[in-house]
């Protein structure tokens, strides 16, 4: 994606179609969409959301827009289109192709039931459901007049009515009473399948503890969000982008599991309630993180003696020996990074069989440096995206590393 500056736009010498919303740049033939600016899908900036939705591929097949996004201070504030991505076609903010708003903007009927709709309708809705399943965000606007149509099938406008899974029931009641409920049937199974955890032994009080603490996150936030049992615990990162490619790498039965860097315990826990693995032992240096990992432990009432939790700096101790070697897979999650000595830990890693590894680095020299201590064999097991880094989001590749 190209960004440029909002100050770097003439809206002088721009048409006004919508104010402080959407202009046409007749000398560059651009349209430029604008949201205002600081504004939040309830609890995160809709530039933040949208990005990770534009990086996520979740648009693909659904919308026409140029690879241009504007920025301010490094906060993305809108994006443009040209004159043939825009379904825009003249001042009045007409659609081109048939108006799906000249029909009655609130009669949602049109969309009821995907399959009593017309051909191209139903493609559209397969491609809106299948990129929800791939990336886990969903369009909650679908509305006539949120939708085009450009002769050869339906496109989404009004791009920044975007959410993921985890928020869907966030929304706002007068845009819930829009979803169509075919649809909406389709998100909750969505929610079920990724976001929602079970509750069954769980000792909420407790988890509620472990995530009023710091443990990571910017803003002094936890270091993970999560949905459990409809209640949302906040934090800067969706534990479920990494859970959904965790919980299908292996058949997790009886194997025993090393996570260096555990934070606030959740790969260990999960794997246990939900993996029926043998034993699991998670390390960090922070006492802090040490205590939320504690409590995530307690409130899923799992034994200490399958659970091990040690507070442990790998600079300064003799962690080989306290750690030793009975581990099935190593999980070393964006934690090389704050080693000192790191061809110390890579030595102790290369006495494993699978290593699940979230870098920093570049994935070539990530591939090169595992190859070098005898890793013969990896697979990508998908992408976290952490943070934002405008204009590029941060992505950090998951891999395992495995021997023969």
């Amino acid at each position: 994606m190209n960004p440029i500056h909002i100050d770097t736009i003439d809206f002088a010498a721009c048409k006004v179609i919508k104010e402080n919303k959407l202009y046409y740049d007749p000398f560059y033939q651009q349209y430029y969409k604008i949201w205002e600016e600081g504004a939040v899908v309830w609890d995160r900036k809709i530039g933040d959301q949208f990005l990770l939705a534009v990086n996520s591929g979740f648009y693909k097949d659904l919308a026409v827009f140029s690879d241009i996004l504007i920025s301010d201070n490094g906060t993305c504030v809108g994006y443009a289109m040209n004159k043939y991505d825009c379904p825009m076609n003249d001042t009045d903010g007409i659609l081109s192709g048939e108006i799906l708003r000249y029909k009655n903007k609130h009669d949602f009927n049109i969309f009821k039931i995907a399959a009593e709709q017309d051909e191209k309708y139903q493609k559209f809705y397969t491609i809106l459901t299948e990129n929800a399943k791939k990336t886990r965000f969903f369009f909650y606007d679908l509305v006539q007049s949120n939708i085009a149509d450009l002769d050869d099938r339906y496109y989404v406008i009004d791009l920044e009515s975007i959410a993921h899974i985890r928020d869907l029931y966030k929304i706002p009641q007068y845009h819930r009473e829009c979803i169509p409920e075919d649809y909406y049937e389709f998100l909750q199974d969505l929610y079920k399948k990724n976001v929602s955890v079970g509750t069954s032994g769980i000792d909420m009080k407790l988890l509620e503890q472990a995530f009023s603490m710091s443990t990571g996150g910017m803003d002094r936030k936890p270091y993970y969000s999560v949905h459990i049992n409809g209640k949302y615990f906040d934090g800067e990162r969706a534990w479920e982008l990494r859970w959904s490619k965790i919980k299908n790498f292996s058949v997790w039965n009886d194997l025993k599991i090393l996570d260096l860097g555990t934070c606030m315990g959740m790969v260990p826990a999960f794997l246990l309630k939900y993996c029926n693995i043998d034993s699991a032992t998670g390390i960090d240096c922070n006492p802090h993180h040490i205590e939320a990992t504690h409590l995530v432990r307690k409130a899923f009432r799992i034994p200490e003696e399958r659970m091990r939790v040690l507070q442990m700096d790998l600079s300064n101790c003799n962690y080989e020996e306290i750690l030793g070697y009975d581990y099935d897979v190593v999980f070393c999650l964006s934690f090389l990074r704050w080693i000192k000595d790191k061809e110390r830990l890579m030595r102790y890693l290369s006495h494993f069989k699978n290593i699940i590894f979230e870098a920093h680095d570049i994935d070539g020299d990530v591939v090169s440096l595992f190859n070098g201590f005898g890793f013969t064999k990896h697979s990508v097991l998908g992408e976290s995206i952490i943070g934002r880094s405008f204009p590029d989001s941060e992505k950090r590749t998951m891999y395992h590393f495995g021997k023969e």
